[in-house]
């Protein structure tokens, strides 16, 4: 079963004074078209929150019982999130951790009200370890500005607005993520296997194109479209970055596999055919090396790596690890 929280925002609350954007509606519709286009209709639950539905609260508690952590041992789970990314202080406990102090966030309808707070990276982090505790199969896609660091201007002609918002000054107390999950659990890092698809570095800014879509969703699209699901989020992400890079260089995806996901599989865990990729074992520096490790999904820890025998005729003449 995927299991497909959307969550889009052209328009944000109009106390806020955050910009109104023009393609996230539209990066949710094509979305919601692709996905329906090659899953059954049995296999597939999608819930879509635009605009004024896309409060705080009502993203994460759709990331809750209520929908995604339904998902289990086999299932799949894509969150999409099209609208404003942003960075705020954070609260001092995370300098250990994050010693430049601040968040990367997603700009939630209400949360640039007095007293509300974006959707921190942070709180995502927990979020999305809640789900991929159970199993399934986990994926971002982020089609907004991670960073509100980058100061250059709109560098090409056929590049519409920036996904971006103003960096919150104000550091933002510990008793305000999730409602108080660091105060009680304690600061700490949350590690889940999932996938991150990224509309740009985080020294960039994520842009909507002038036909009303972002660059990023458009373009992911579009491989998607020309090569069907069964594709794997390598490969996605070099013919997307390729994509990209032929309208403009302002702009670069990125794909971040976290916890021993293996970013050979396939998209929404799709089976991938034609692009078995060997694995290479040198000898160099006195020692057998393999080219294989966490983007395969493989251990790379001291304490917990994959061993490699290597075979000559059949004859072992070697050990390698990650």
């Amino acid at each position: 079963m995927l299991y497909a929280l959307l969550v889009g925002i052209n328009h944000y609350h109009p106390d806020s004074r955050v910009p109104t954007l023009n393609g996230c509606a539209n990066d949710l519709q094509a979305a919601r078209q692709f996905l329906e286009a090659h899953f059954p209709k049995d296999r597939i639950v999608i819930e879509e929150l635009r605009d004024h539905d896309a409060t705080y609260q009502n993203v994460v508690d759709r990331w809750g019982p209520a929908f995604l952590q339904k998902a289990g041992k086999d299932d799949v789970v894509l969150f999409l999130y099209s609208g404003h990314g942003a960075r705020e202080r954070s609260d001092r406990a995370f300098l250990p951790y994050f010693p430049e102090g601040m968040n990367e966030s997603l700009v939630c309808y209400d949360s640039r009200l007095p007293g509300r707070f974006d959707l921190a990276d942070k709180e995502l982090g927990v979020l999305v370890q809640r789900v991929a505790q159970n199993g399934p199969h986990v994926a971002l896609w982020l089609d907004c500005c991670h960073s509100g660091s980058a100061t250059k201007a709109v560098g090409d002609f056929r590049l519409g607005a920036v996904r971006q918002w103003d960096i919150r000054q104000e550091e933002r107390p510990l008793d305000s993520y999730l409602e108080g999950y660091f105060s009680k659990k304690g600061v700490h890092i949350p590690e889940s296997r999932h996938i991150s698809l990224g509309a740009c570095d985080r020294t960039e800014k994520a842009f909507e194109l002038l036909t009303n879509r972002g660059n990023f969703s458009a373009h992911l699209l579009q491989v998607l479209d020309q090569y069907g699901p069964a594709i794997s989020y390598a490969r996605l992400f070099t013919e997307c970055r390729n994509a990209m890079l032929r309208l403009s260089g302002e702009q670069h995806p990125q794909f971040e596999p976290s916890g021993y996901f293996n970013a050979f599989s396939g998209f929404l865990g799709w089976p991938v055919e034609g692009e078995g990729r060997p694995t290479r074992v040198f000898f160099q520096e006195g020692k057998w090396q393999v080219n294989s490790g966490a983007i395969n999904g493989l251990p790379t820890t001291a304490d917990q790596s994959a061993q490699f025998v290597v075979l000559r005729d059949g004859k072992e003449i070697g050990h390698a690890r990650t």
